[in-house]
């Protein structure tokens, strides 16, 4: 058990002259003041790691990804390629084969990835059916709004 407290108190000192050092201030020989400082160090990285966790919290409720639509057509194969890249979402892939479902698409492949923490990009190559007569521009606005 002795020598694990001497490591310790080592790696304490040590750590505790590293960090004064880099942040440019005088480092006293005494253990006492050295871990006074290293006290100190700490309580001011627990602060700033507050405050950053906060400002992250306010950043992620605030912000809210805008749905971005984009179709392209290939009328003789009656085939259309989706791309939308769109908050990350419960129940967002359902909802959005249902609405495609419902313009008389069927979907032939798709592929979703995650971008970031909060964000999908997803790729829909889907077939059109008989009854589709929704143009290109119809269909990204729609997805657009109902997204």
């Amino acid at each position: 058990m002795l020598h694990v407290h001497i490591f310790e108190e080592k790696e304490v000192l040590y750590f505790t002259s590293i960090c004064l050092l880099a942040s440019g201030q005088y480092v006293q020989i005494d253990k006492a003041s050295v871990l006074g400082e290293a006290i100190n160090f700490v309580k001011q990285l627990q602060g700033r790691t507050a405050v950053l966790e906060q400002e992250s919290k306010k950043k992620s409720t605030k912000s809210h990804l805008i749905p971005e639509v984009e179709a392209i057509g290939l009328e003789l194969e009656r085939e259309l390629l989706i791309r939308i890249l769109c908050e990350k979402r419960k129940g967002i892939l359902l909802k959005l084969l249902t609405l495609l479902g419902n313009k008389h698409l069927a979907i032939v492949s798709s592929s979703v990835l995650p971008f970031g923490k909060n964000a999908l990009n997803i790729t829909i190559i889907a077939q059109m059916g008989e009854e589709y007569n929704t143009t290109g521009d119809e269909l990204v606005k729609s997805l657009t709004q109902d997204l």
